[in-house]
């Protein structure tokens, strides 16, 4: 009888072992569950978190600016030859040329007054030139238009003297109004006198067109 009871210890042991065991295993699944399930939440209430933000309610207002600097004045579209009627070699004549489509642009702030001024050097050929006293200038004959703020005013623009020669800075046309806007002209006519004793060859020179801002 001992013997058996015995026996029959040893088996509930073994069964308690087993049972433990067994317990043991759960727990790790349960625990490996619970962790996973943790993992997931976290990761859910982050996604939930971008996809969801929360913005303020409030509006708030941002400045803005723009800045518009000053302009200059400035020679534009100006023709750059200035080719006269050709003469005759043995024979004095006087030929001409016309210039046209040169603009004063000018976008300068506040007080802006102008003159513009041309100036010719010698026209030279391989064997003599043709000094630049020759040329006179006539800027009564050309015709003006202004645009912008000048407002085609017939007196916002002043013509220099006709038959003005060209060796020095000679004013072709100075504004009177000082007002931003562009002027031009068509039809500057120059005069070139020739004397008979020039021999037949291309006589060639340049004439510089220079504007100054008059403004004190």
């Amino acid at each position: 009888m001992r013997k058996n009871i015995k026996n029959k210890t040893a088996g509930e042991k073994t069964q308690m072992k087993q049972g433990d065991l067994l317990l043991s295993k759960v727990q790790k699944h349960i625990a490996r569950q619970t962790l996973a399930g943790a993992v997931l939440l976290l990761v859910g209430v982050m996604v939930l978190n971008v996809n969801h933000r929360i913005y303020a309610e409030t509006t708030n207002d941002v400045t803005t600016n723009v800045v518009i600097t000053a302009g200059t004045i400035e020679l534009t579209n100006l023709e750059l030859a200035l080719n006269f009627s050709s003469g005759e070699a043995g024979t004095a004549s006087t030929e001409n040329a016309v210039h046209s489509k040169l603009v004063v642009h000018d976008a300068s702030a506040g007080a802006s007054v102008w003159s513009l001024y041309a100036n010719a050097n010698y026209l030279t050929s391989t064997a003599q030139n043709i000094a630049a006293a020759n040329i006179t200038v006539y800027p009564s004959i050309a015709s003006v238009y202004n645009l912008g703020q000048f407002n085609n005013e017939s007196n916002a623009v002043g013509r220099g003297a006709d038959g003005t020669n060209m060796d020095g800075n000679r004013k072709l046309f100075n504004s009177i109004h000082n007002l931003p806007g562009n002027f031009g002209y068509n039809g500057l006519l120059f005069n070139l006198t020739l004397g008979s004793t020039l021999a037949a060859n291309t006589y060639t020179g340049s004439m510089t067109f220079t504007l100054i801002d008059d403004a004190p």
